[in-house]
């Protein structure tokens, strides 16, 4: 959004309103009207006039008119500041007449630049990284393109790019994006930053985007814009920074709310809120006091509820614009961000598609890239195959670690993330190096050093920051899952320090299906330690084990009459298998998955659930599941969305197509369009398989279209795949396993 003012002489007064923090009007004299004027005391006096363009013809006049003035304003005691600004450059030969009279002859941009010299903040600000958005190996910038995405409110279905950002904040919206770790939330300060830095001239909104991790204890907005341009040796403008604030001109793009949390800690869920209310005061104070609109952006669930949001961050909600990020890339976007990283590879079906996934995949050697997307296998395989990948990579670092080293110190950080109140780190350098004495056995050396600072899945926090994080949750789950795994082939010691440890993060759905590969080869083994865990102190141990029990493919687990109290599941799907002789109590569960048909001698007692999908109200909670109090229900669609993600490659390919054909918008599909998602290797292979199957079954129709075969939906047929969608696994359609074997041609 671009001011609009009615002539370039109410421009002028505007900029010289906010540049001398008084406010200028025209005022006439005898030889001379000046377009602004303005009297700071009894004996200081502003005046400009305004030139239309820059030629002789035009300036020569009004410059031997201001020298006048000047010298008889002087001349009766009071000093003149006298300004003729140009709309255009002056000649210099103009600039230096003016001078010896002692007139400032001045472009639109330079007399604004008396407020701020705003592109020195612009040349650091884009040299320095924006948050989290940088390289995991440097901590510097990610240089990779920005892939354009958008961010959505979910209150009224919209959806705005960057530059309708940018456009909202100029008009006063206060702008809230939400999202996890690795969403790409740094990504979008970024590139709203670049479009209100591109329009400060026309809009005089000059934009600071601040890295809220560096302003800890800052308690007023002019503390943290303090520390911010400290941060980027900029002192030489700190006072003009100051002075953009306090004249209410500039607008601020505040990064992680959540990482500028008090030290402070407590159990009590009201002291928290207090502690988080204390920390983000500085925030508090620039949202009152920004000139125009902000951006604030942080973890989606950091406050307790909306409305602590609103009050700790000092919202009105009349004048605020909530917008979430999408968790993952979609396919295009995914396709888009590997060309810009020059990647040029097939992407399999079931490749994760957060960003931050991608910008790891993407710093891998092509060799490494080419054989992991030919494999051939389901999510759990992936992972084991990619971080065998990862590990190998990295040991190439130095040849005395081998990639089972480090794939053992990766296993003793995943431990340790296990009591980390924000899940993915942070990990001191002391912390790396426990991990290693844990996993070799003594300290490291120089080298080992070195190498632990260099891991590739480990990101830094910033440039400035020793401290490492985990670059996704991903990589963290899995490696989660496999420290479990080990668990049954360790020492009985090392297994009871496990034991009597209380972890508070639950393995995810990626941690359950990988720790279900193992679980299936010892079932009794893991069966055993489910149940002393159960009864010992890490009762999240037992929950993830009893999770990943399900994921194993077993159509039937009997839990053997096993109790697990005071847990957290971060996802039980008790539609995966029949589970039998469970009890589960006084426990938190993030995800709740109920079966169609009830279980034989499973209780949930006196729990809670983040959501709950196959019921649409509590009235719908089958007896068995007791649940003191529910975030909320998710539809059966969701419920379709959690059984799809374990299908077969030929199966996951089928209920996308027909999705998109039957399902979506449209009265049908190209044909280029559909194989597109599917990548160009043994995806789109199969994926022409089974448009070929469903032809010949007169599914699908086609017809030539101007750009190739269109396919289109039999509409007859829709009931059937309606039905299939909803069954899956379970379906008995003749199609499901004609297309099943497809996976064995």
């Amino acid at each position: 959004m671009t001011l609009v003012w009615d002539s370039f002489a109410d421009q002028v007064r505007d900029i010289g309103s906010r540049v001398f923090g008084v406010s200028m009007e025209p005022k006439s004299f005898k030889h001379i009207d000046l377009d602004a004027y303005a009297e700071q005391g009894p004996d200081y006096v502003i005046g400009a006039a305004c030139a239309k363009d820059a030629n002789k013809t035009t300036l020569e006049p009004i410059i031997s008119k201001m020298v006048a003035l000047r010298k008889e304003i002087l001349a009766s005691g009071r000093y003149f500041k006298a300004l003729v600004v140009v709309r255009g450059n002056a000649s210099s030969q103009l600039v230096a007449i003016a001078e010896t009279g002692g007139v400032l002859v001045l472009s639109v941009s330079s007399f604004a630049a008396m407020l701020i010299e705003y592109d020195k903040y612009f040349r650091a600000r884009q040299a320095a990284p924006f948050g989290s958005a940088v390289d995991p190996q440097t901590g510097e910038i990610d240089r990779i393109a920005y892939v354009p995405v958008q961010y959505k409110n979910r209150d009224f279905g919209k959806s705005y790019k960057a530059s309708e950002i940018a456009d909202q904040i100029l008009s006063g919206k206060i702008v809230v994006l939400l999202g996890e770790y690795g969403s790409g939330k740094s990504r979008c300060i970024a590139e709203v930053y670049s479009e209100l830095a591109r329009r400060w001239g026309d809009t005089l909104a000059f934009p600071f985007a601040v890295n809220l991790r560096e302003c800890w204890g800052m308690q007023t907005g002019e503390e943290i814009l303090r520390r911010h341009i400290t941060r980027l040796s900029l002192d030489e403008i700190e006072s003009q920074a100051v002075r953009v604030f306090r004249r209410h001109s500039g607008t601020f793009l505040l990064d992680g709310f959540d990482e500028m949390g008090s030290q402070a800690w407590s159990a009590d869920e009201d002291k928290l809120r207090a502690l988080r209310a204390v920390a983000l005061q500085g925030v508090r104070d620039i949202v009152a006091n920004s000139g125009r609109g902000c951006l604030i952006a942080g973890r989606e669930h950091y406050f307790s509820s909306f409305e602590e949001m609103v009050a700790a961050l000092g919202l009105n909600q009349t004048n605020l614009l909530l917008l979430h990020v999408d968790e993952e890339f979609t396919v295009e976007q995914m396709e888009d961000y590997f060309e810009a990283a020059q990647i040029h590879v097939a992407l399999p079906n079931w490749l994760p598609r957060r960003p931050l996934i991608c910008q790891t995949i993407a710093q891998l050697e092509s060799d490494d890239i080419g054989r992991m997307f030919s494999e051939q296998s389901h999510e759990a395989e992936f992972w084991e195959y990619f971080i065998k990948v990862v590990c190998k990579r990295d040991s190439r670092i130095n040849d005395s670690f081998d990639p089972d080293i480090i794939l053992a110190v990766y296993i003793e950080l995943a431990r340790q993330s296990r009591n980390k109140q924000m899940t993915v780190g942070p990990f001191s350098l002391r912390d790396l190096q426990m991990a290693f004495e844990t996993a070799v056995g003594q300290p490291p050396t120089e080298d080992a050093s070195v190498m632990l600072q260099r891991l590739p899945s480990l990101g830094r926090i910033g440039a400035e920051s020793t401290d490492r994080q985990f670059v996704d949750m991903y990589i963290l789950d899995g490696l989660r899952a496999r420290d479990i795994a080990r668990l049954p082939q360790v020492s009985e010691a090392v297994r009871s320090r496990a034991l009597d440890e209380q972890w508070i993060n639950p393995l995810g759905v990626l941690g359950q299906r990988v720790l279900a590969l193992h679980v299936a080869r010892r079932a009794d083994a893991f069966m055993s330690l489910m149940t002393r865990a159960s009864t010992a102190l890490n009762a999240v141990l037992a929950a993830d084990l009893a999770s990943s029990f399900l994921h194993t493919g077993s159509p039937k687990i009997d839990f053997g009459g096993v109790h697990i109290k005071g847990a957290v599941f971060g996802n039980i799907n008790f539609e995966l298998s029949e589970a039998s002789k469970l009890t589960i109590s006084e426990s938190v569960i993030e995800q709740l998955v109920l079966p169609s048909h009830a279980p034989t001698s499973v209780s949930i007692l006196s729990s809670s659930a983040g959501s709950v999908a196959g019921v649409s109200s509590f009235e719908g909670l089958p007896s068995w599941a007791k649940l003191d109090s529910v975030d909320e229900f998710d539809s059966v669609q969701t419920v379709s969305k959690i059984r799809v993600a374990g299908l077969d490659m030929a199966h996951e390919i089928l209920v996308a197509i027909i999705k998109k054909i039957f399902f979506q918008k449209g009265t049908g599909r190209k044909e280029d369009a559909l194989l597109r998602g599917f990548g160009s290797g043994a995806s789109s292979k199969m994926a022409s398989k089974i448009l070929n199957l469903l032809v010949r079954e007169d599914i699908l129709g086609t017809f030539k279209g101007d750009e190739g075969t269109v396919y289109t939906p039999v509409r007859s047929q829709a009931g059937r795949m309606h039905e299939i969608l909803n069954e899956l696994r379970a379906s008995n359609d003749p199609l499901w396993g004609t297309v099943g074997g497809l996976n064995r041609d």
